[in-house]
């Protein structure tokens, strides 16, 4: 009798790992080694080795040009508190790319997945160091170390994706370029939190995020969009994306336990979002546009 509940758990597991890895548009062993393995690998390597609080950014600095800075802001990724920051950052790390991967499956977006991770590895650390110390630099003496501000850009990525891959899944029906709606709204409610707070002209950003998101979603009300429907894998797709998603930015945002860097976790969530939306989501609209006014000059021409 025993054996049914095991029998019944193991198809339930296997049945997940092959929608996942279906979904995921079947990617390579070596794929899935590289980006669910290496990093987590190093990290854990750089824990094991007698690296301690050297490799840390201290927050006294209050430019990103001053000595070390710009070495720091890289190597900080790579330290971690203890045993149990590493563990929370790599299990965070993972979580996140594995609900990335369906929703880049479903749209299409492998090339742009490595393309993202690319400068979230290159570019990113030296982008949300030049944030933080703009922000907070020479408040406090504290260091600051960790791989959660990386992690943070995936989450951005994540948000692009989502609505990428709801565009993909109902036909245009949703819209990719909506994923600037739940941004605005973040952000806005980050900047309302007393971390992040002492922002430089706080006030006018808050002003800014509002009336960008009255006026995207009043665009949106303007087109009378269908109701969109999604198959049940992309349907099941979304869902775990959305969910990650809005647990990981109450996480890395507003969760977050005294003296940690939020500004790390703020800093790399902008990073991820903006670039990939810009990137990735700001070219194809402008195409369209450009499509759609020739298309209208056409038809005024050729009545």
């Amino acid at each position: 009798m025993s054996s049914h509940p095991v029998a019944s758990a193991r198809r339930f597991v296997r049945s997940v790992r092959q929608w996942w890895y279906t979904t995921s548009g079947e990617p390579s062993p070596l794929e899935l080694a590289v980006s669910f393995g290496s990093i987590p690998l190093v990290l854990t390597a750089i824990w094991l080795l007698p690296i301690g609080y050297e490799w840390g950014l201290s927050l006294a600095a209050e430019s990103i040009r001053e000595p070390g800075v710009l070495v720091s802001a890289y190597t900080l990724n790579y330290v971690h508190v203890d045993a149990q920051h590493l563990f929370d950052n790599v299990l965070n790390y993972v979580v996140t790319l594995a609900a990335i991967y369906p929703l880049v499956g479903i749209a299409g977006w492998r090339r742009r997945l490595a393309i993202a991770g690319g400068v979230y590895l290159t570019i990113a650390p030296a982008a949300i160091t030049w944030l933080t110390l703009s922000a907070i630099g020479g408040t406090t003496p504290r260091l600051t170390v960790g791989f959660s501000g990386l992690t943070a850009t995936l989450l951005g990525f994540l948000l692009v994706v989502l609505f990428a891959a709801a565009e993909t899944a109902t036909d245009r029906r949703v819209r990719m370029s909506w994923a600037a709606i739940p941004f605005l709204v973040s952000v806005a409610a980050a900047l309302s939190i007393p971390s992040i707070a002492p922002v430089p002209l706080r006030g006018g950003l808050l002003a800014l995020c509002s009336g960008l998101t009255l006026f995207g979603v009043g665009a949106i009300v303007r087109t009378r969009p269908q109701r969109p429907a999604l198959n049940d894998h992309a349907l099941l797709a979304v869902l775990i994306g959305a969910t990650i998603y809005a647990v990981g930015v109450l996480g890395a945002l507003f969760l977050v336990p005294d003296g940690t860097n939020v500004w790390g976790h703020f800093g790399g969530y902008l990073f991820g979002f903006l670039f990939a939306y810009v990137a990735f989501v700001v070219p194809p609209s402008f195409s369209r546009l450009a499509l759609g006014s020739r298309g209208s000059d056409h038809d005024r021409h050729n009545p």
